[in-house]
């Protein structure tokens, strides 16, 4: 008994036939570019004393003042959530004196929308908060990314049907029934989708510009799209 492995490249997916198993293979995939419609912002607050108490309240009064700007801004304080607090020691002063160092990190999940991203961003600048650190994470949400894999599913599918009508028909063979479907592609290509944390430091006044304010690269540009794919491959008898 003879066998017979032929194998053509076609597009973006991989076909093969094998008269052994009498079956074809067809690879299809499915990309799309999606703006992420979750951000997290983070901010981090740390202040240092030699005294372990006057560090802890430093740190609670800028924590307090930062609060109370995120809910003058519309946030609900169900929305602020505590993602890491500590206080830490160390003698690397030049007097050999210990110093005590109090960090609180807020963590803030908003809708995606850069006008208001922007105020917020404006507002707390404006308070001219010292040993502030921000940073801003974006992702899909559940039900985006739900969304959008089903229909990168219904596309794979497509793709890898067109890829198995034209393998048989360059091989001059007829599809049959399907025999499998497998999904292969299930992650988020890899994306650093970040900003960095940025260190506000209360702005130079200069004369008659008191009210002068420059707005945030969020009032500028876009957020990045995140990259999502999903790849199909179904076996047919021929």
């Amino acid at each position: 008994m003879k066998y017979l492995l032929m194998c053509l490249f076609l597009y973006t997916g991989n076909c093969y036939a094998q008269t052994s198993s009498k079956t074809i293979i067809a690879d299809g995939q499915a990309k799309v570019k999606i703006k992420p419609d979750v951000a997290i912002l983070s901010l981090s607050v740390s202040k240092s004393d030699t005294i372990e108490n006057a560090a802890m309240q430093k740190l609670n009064q800028e924590v307090q003042a930062l609060s109370t700007i995120l809910t003058k801004q519309g946030l609900d304080k169900s929305q602020i959530k505590i993602a890491d607090y500590s206080i830490e020691s160390n003698s690397y002063r030049d007097d050999n004196k210990k110093e005590f160092t109090a960090s609180n990190t807020l963590k803030v999940e908003l809708h995606v929308q850069e006008p208001v991203i922007n105020q917020l961003l404006s507002a707390i600048e404006a308070q001219q908060l010292n040993d502030l650190e921000i940073a801003f994470d974006f992702r899909l949400s559940d039900s985006l990314k739900k969304k959008t894999r089903l229909l990168l599913v219904q596309q794979a599918i497509t793709d890898a049907k067109a890829n198995a009508v034209n393998i048989a028909r360059a091989l001059n063979v007829e599809l049959k029934r399907i025999k499998q479907v497998a999904k292969k592609g299930d992650a988020i290509l890899p994306y650093d989708n970040k900003i960095e944390f940025i260190r506000y430091t209360p702005p130079v006044v200069v004369e008659k510009l008191e009210d002068m304010r420059i707005n945030s690269a969020f009032q500028q540009f876009e957020i990045e799209e995140l990259d999502l794919t999903e790849e199909i491959t179904i076996v047919y008898e021929i």
